[in-house]
């Protein structure tokens, strides 16, 4: 974060340099470089969320529970986590602060815990019933609060 206000500051300060330094015809050209500038930085975080979350849906393998023996019960289980993170982030949920854990009997999912920071009580209750109507299971979203602060 402090990184990217010193990329807008920076921008601001050779902006006015630019601009002083200029001939008057050149700074309409010299506010619109700006002005890309300020929204390229603007919009750079976002993609490291992007790329951030499609690394952890690659190895999403090693940190939700899957059969051990069936290729075909890994790529359940890849999906159904793939699927509550898109549902989490349509929802409007952080899914950057989002933890899953799947309980399973005889090798068949038997219930899911949802864990979100900041989930207020009425978007919990309406995800715990729409995706236990979608899995055929219980499902819980619980509130996790920040802890140290």
């Amino acid at each position: 974060m402090r990184g990217w206000f010193t990329v807008l500051a920076g921008c601001a300060v050779l902006s006015e340099l630019a601009e002083a330094m200029a001939p008057e015809g050149w700074k309409t050209q010299i506010r619109r470089i700006t002005a890309l500038a300020v929204m390229l930085a603007l919009i750079a975080p976002f993609g490291k969320i992007w790329t951030e979350r499609e690394r952890i849906l690659e190895n999403a393998e090693e940190l939700f529970s899957a059969p051990e023996d069936e290729a075909e019960g890994r790529e359940t289980w890849i999906g159904t986590a793939e699927f509550l993170f898109a549902y989490a982030e349509e929802k409007g949920v952080n899914t950057s602060d989002m933890t899953a854990a799947f309980s399973e009997e005889n090798g068949e999912l038997a219930g899911i815990r949802l864990e979100v920071r900041g989930c207020p009580y009425a978007l919990r209750a309406g995800m715990e019933e729409e995706l236990t109507e979608a899995f055929g299971v219980p499902v819980t979203v619980e509130n996790r609060e920040r802890s140290g602060r």
